[in-house]
C-alpha cells in the first residue's frame, strides 16, 4: 500500500510540475526577430560567399588537386600526403551544402 502511495504522490508531482512550465512557457521574453545581434549582418554575409559559385569552383578544384596529389604522388612525404587528403576532405565539406541544394534540400553552415 505504501509503494501505491509513492507512486500517486510521485505522479502527482510531475504534472504539478508539468503544468508549471506549460504555464510559464506562455511568459517567456524572446528577443524580436526584426532587430538581431550586431555580428548577424557580417556572419550572414560571410555564409553567403561560402556558398556562392567562386566558393563551388575552389572546392572543385580543391578535390581534383588532391586526389591527383594522392593518386599520382607516389611515395609523398607524410605530411604532404596529409594536406591532400585535407585539402579533399575540406573541398567536399565545402561542396556538401552545393550539392544538397541541387538534391532539393537545405543545408546548414555551422561557424
Amino acid at each position: 500500500m505504501l509503494k501505491k502511495e509513492k507512486i500517486r504522490k510521485f505522479a502527482l508531482v510531475l504534472l504539478l510540475v508539468f503544468a508549471f512550465i506549460l504555464i510559464i512557457a506562455g511568459t517567456a521574453n524572446a528577443s524580436p526577430t526584426g532587430k538581431g545581434l550586431p555580428w548577424e549582418k557580417t556572419l550572414s554575409a560571410l555564409s553567403d560567399s561560402f556558398k556562392g559559385p567562386v566558393a563551388y569552383a575552389i572546392c572543385i578544384l580543391m578535390i581534383v588537386a588532391g586526389c591527383f596529389g594522392i593518386m599520382f604522388g607516389g611515395d609523398l612525404a607524410g605530411w604532404i600526403r596529409w594536406a591532400c587528403m585535407a585539402a579533399v576532405v575540406v573541398g567536399m565539406i565545402g561542396l556538401s551544402a552545393e550539392v544538397l541544394d541541387m538534391m532539393g534540400m537545405s543545408a546548414c553552415l555551422v561557424m
